[in-house]
């Protein structure tokens, strides 16, 4: 894990890079991002769930308590995946998105209804084979007049 510190570091460096940027979210593993969703998706994925958001006002940065308190809880409440999964294949379960506890063990939520098997589906048929055909030859008006005379020349000798 990283530090407070750390983390302020890894903001002043993409403060620097990133001259209009105007605030940071970074993230349990010192990534910088400037959109908050990306910051909390990605901090979902992590150990260190924490994301902290500093701000600039010209030479300062400072950090946002407020705003860094709601990101990291965003990041701590993800969907349970099976749940997720079976929504997503048109499941209709009535049960409530399982959270994360700070250390990353699952609350499972409690089903109401058990999960039916998904329906079966066709093969999509195979492609029907079709002629090659050659591309199209130009017209005669696609061609200078010039160009034209010559190849009727060409083509009557």
């Amino acid at each position: 894990m990283y530090s407070k510190v750390e983390k302020y570091q890894a903001a002043k460096v993409c403060f620097a890079f990133n001259k209009a940027q105007d605030t940071c979210f970074v993230t349990g593993d010192l990534e910088c991002f400037s959109v908050r969703n990306l910051a909390v998706n990605h901090g979902r994925g992590l150990e260190d769930k924490t994301i902290e958001v500093f701000e600039r006002d010209g030479d300062e940065v400072t950090n946002n308590a407020a705003e860094a308190s709601g990101s990291t809880a965003d990041a701590n409440t993800q969907p349970d995946s099976k749940l997720a999964n079976d929504q997503a294949n048109g499941q209709k379960l009535n049960q409530q998105f399982a959270t994360v506890k700070p250390g990353g063990t699952p609350v499972k939520a409690k089903a109401e209804t058990k999960p039916t098997a998904p329906k079966a589906t066709k093969a999509p048929a195979a492609p029907k084979a079709t002629k090659a055909t050659a591309a199209p030859k130009a017209a005669k008006s696609d061609v200078p007049a010039t160009e034209q005379k010559a190849d009727e020349k060409g083509a009557d000798a």
